[in-house]
């Protein structure tokens, strides 16, 4: 691991995987690119936690794609439907929701409970109910 002036680099997508209450929580922050996205579909898939209840909070991130990463990004969301998923909630403000609509669409596709939110707090509430 890499330490700059004695804190850790700014990495854009974070994730914690609490295997007690099969909880993914996900933070973006900066630019995300398509490789880092996968790379986190490829930890949760090594994790066995695709049943998970997930919250992806993409408040401080923006999308580092163009329209094809973010298309072939959708598309491995789409090969992973006949896996088992648990509630997706997504916490992102609704200006910036069209940006994303060609992975959206591929999300909602999956048998799964699927909720957007502005608000943590709330995504948070409704996450211990679906799951």
């Amino acid at each position: 691991m890499r330490v700059w002036k004695g804190l850790l680099p700014l990495v854009p997508v974070n994730w914690l995987i609490d295997s007690r209450s099969r909880l993914v929580l996900v933070t973006a922050e900066g630019e995300v690119t398509r490789a880092e996205m996968e790379e986190y579909l490829e930890v949760v898939t090594g994790a066995g936690a695709n049943g998970y209840a997930k919250i992806f909070d993409g408040r401080s991130g923006k999308a580092g794609m163009d329209t094809a990463d973010m298309l072939a990004l959708g598309a491995t969301f789409r090969a992973m439907h006949g896996q088992p998923h648990g509630p997706l909630a997504i916490v992102l403000e609704p200006a910036r929701r069209h940006r994303l609509q060609p992975v959206l669409g591929m999300l909602a596709a999956a048998e799964r409970p699927i909720r957007f939110f502005t608000s943590l707090r709330t995504a948070m509430g409704w996450i211990k109910e679906a799951g």
